[in-house]
Formats: C-alpha cells, structure tokens, sequence
C-alpha cells in the first residue's frame, strides 16, 4: 500500500499537515453530481453512465478545491506579538544585516 501524498508549500509530502479542513458537503456534492451528469447526458448511454461520470468529477473537484484551501492555510499570514517582533528586530541588529537602520 502507497502512503498518501499531501500538497505543501514546498511540493508534496507523506506528513499530513496541520490545518483542520472543514467536513465534506455531501448534499452539494451530489448536486454537483447530479448537474455534471445532466450535461453529459447527450454523450453517454444512459444517466447511470452519466451519473457515474459526473460523480467522478465532482469528487475531483472536491479534492482540488480542498488541496489549494489546505495550501492557503498553511500559508496564511502569521500574526506576530509585540515581543516577538522586537526580539526579531533585535537579533537583526545583532547580525549587523541592518545597520543602516539602527
């Protein structure tokens, strides 16, 4: 058995991240479905072909829309404490890279 890849700011990864993804709309999903399938309808055989088609798809689009908010929250931008950034400004002078501005 393959381990599962997740998407991460640096490429893919088998170590899930740590973001809480909110659950899966079922019901929107089947509408989905349901509106994929009626589109579809005139190249397949029948509405089960359809249907099947069109719930592959949908879950496929479930999936994408789910990796890019994966990725947008563990990207998000960080709200920093007022220590924190003194702390940072501090060690930055230490360094010397901002002695212009000291």
């Amino acid at each position: 058995m393959t381990k599962r890849l997740y998407h991460t700011p640096m490429g893919l990864s088998t170590k899930r991240p740590d973001v809480t993804l909110p659950p899966i709309d079922r019901r929107a999903l089947m509408q989905n479905a349901h509106r994929i399938a009626a589109r579809m309808r005139p190249h397949m055989g029948s509405y089960r072909e359809a249907l099947a088609y069109g719930l592959k798809a949908a879950w496929a689009q479930i999936n994408v829309a789910r990796s890019i908010m994966s990725l947008n929250m563990q990207v998000r931008r960080r709200e920093y404490t007022a220590a924190e950034i003194a702390a940072s400004r501090r060690a930055t002078r230490r360094c010397g890279s901002s002695y212009m501005y000291a």
